[in-house]
């Protein structure tokens, strides 16, 4: 149940502890008003603020989850919001952190939405099923806990592909090499699994500090001899286009479900395409003239709008742009061989750092000033990572 806000010390105290985040026995701070009692919390790292602010709104339900406590919004996705969460579970200190990102689905979404519950649970199978892999983001944990449905997957500290384009402009050849050779590795494991991945962008590709780079969201990834369900909209078929079409393969485009690791292929190269020219391969006003172009036009010369590029380099992301799987690489895994001769030198991964207390708090207070940052400009949560894929359901053209 919800309540109104909390102006009292008690009242506050007696939700705080309700919701999980702080214990009965536990030595109350002294306070006047229940805000100084949060800020006073807060001050002394037992709360964090995005935890306060909503106690001090009435809200103690669902701040911890089974052994995740919610430390603070991360960004949104198509079936839930995700949080940077704490697994109490893990010891602190050591190699190995006891941060996820912890995607939710509340319980008023999956009773009144029964395509998105259908969608996170198959996404909760899914991220069971995918190999571990340097170069994909693990999922460590699936399950439903007080009524609402959750996915804890492996928190990866960087910005997306997508993110750094926009913050720094178009990446060096040798850059963008390392990263996406990470990425072809990861989705040449991921095939040889089973799985095509059917939404590769810059936007589901986390590049670390160390330069390395892992995929996100296999949400909507199909399975090998996958049956369409009765609902097209989950997986795709007649009527429905799933992907984001900056980066949609043709095939995909005319058969979501007829799809192959040549389909990712063709969205690394789309994205590789993006990161070293700042733009989609293609512009239009329309999803079906995007579609169309896609199936029919090739993009503008990757060494026009970037002349840094050399002219190997480029026909490389060229081929795996070609328009019929069968005149593109056979795999991601020769893929990543021919970017490694270009990419640069590998850094130690992040996991190598010690991830102790002192390191985790340091992640929560960056990860909740960018959320407060966005709150008080009052902009939307962005597409978080990881989380599921943008789907656009459009008709296909014919």
């Amino acid at each position: 149940m919800t309540r109104g806000p909390t102006t009292q010390p008690e009242p506050f105290w007696a939700l705080a502890v309700r919701s999980g985040l702080v214990a009965a026995a536990d030595a109350r701070p002294a306070a006047t008003t229940a805000t100084e009692l949060a800020e006073r919390l807060v001050e002394a790292g037992r709360l964090t603020r995005f935890q306060a602010e909503k106690l001090l709104a009435g809200r103690w339900q669902g701040l911890v989850n089974g052994p995740y406590r919610l430390m603070t919004p991360i960004g949104r996705g198509g079936t839930g919001i995700v949080y940077l969460a704490r697994d109490d579970r893990r010891p602190s200190g050591g190699r190995t952190s006891r941060l996820v990102a912890l995607k939710v689905l509340s319980p008023l979404r999956a009773a009144s939405e029964p395509r998105t519950l259908v969608r996170f649970r198959r996404e909760m199978d899914i991220g069971r099923a995918i190999p571990e892999h340097p170069g994909l983001t693990a999922t460590l944990d699936a399950g439903e806990a007080g009524g609402l449905h959750f996915l804890a997957m492996e928190y990866v500290p960087g910005r997306t592909a997508k993110q750094a384009v926009a913050a720094g402009g178009p990446m060096a050849v040798p850059a963008a090499a390392r990263a996406f050779a990470d990425v072809a590795a990861g989705l040449h494991a991921a095939h040889q699994a089973g799985f095509v991945h059917r939404d590769t962008k810059p936007a589901n590709v986390v590049v670390m500090p160390s330069g390395r780079a892992k995929v996100l969201d296999f949400g909507f990834a199909l399975r090998r001899g996958e049956k369409p369900l009765a609902d097209p909209s989950v997986l795709g078929g007649k009527g429905y286009t799933l992907g984001t079409l900056d980066y949609l393969p043709p095939e995909q485009a005319s058969n979501a479900v007829a799809v192959g690791a040549e389909t990712d292929v063709y969205s690394v190269g789309c994205s590789l395409y993006f990161v070293l020219s700042g733009r989609p391969p293609h512009v239009a006003a329309s999803a079906a003239a995007k579609i169309l172009l896609h199936r029919t036009a090739d993009p503008p010369p990757l060494r026009t709008l970037n002349p840094q590029v050399p002219a190997e380099f480029a026909a490389l992301v060229g081929w795996m742009m070609s328009k019929r799987p069968e005149d593109r690489p056979q795999t991601a895994g020769e893929v990543a061989v021919m970017l490694e001769k270009w990419a640069a030198p590998a850094f130690p991964v992040a996991t190598l750092l010690s991830h102790d207390e002192a390191w985790e708090a340091n992640l929560v207070h960056q990860v909740e000033a960018a959320w407060l940052a966005r709150r008080d400009a009052h902009q939307p949560l962005p597409v978080a990572r990881p989380v599921s894929p943008t789907v656009v359901d459009t008709p296909p053209t014919s």
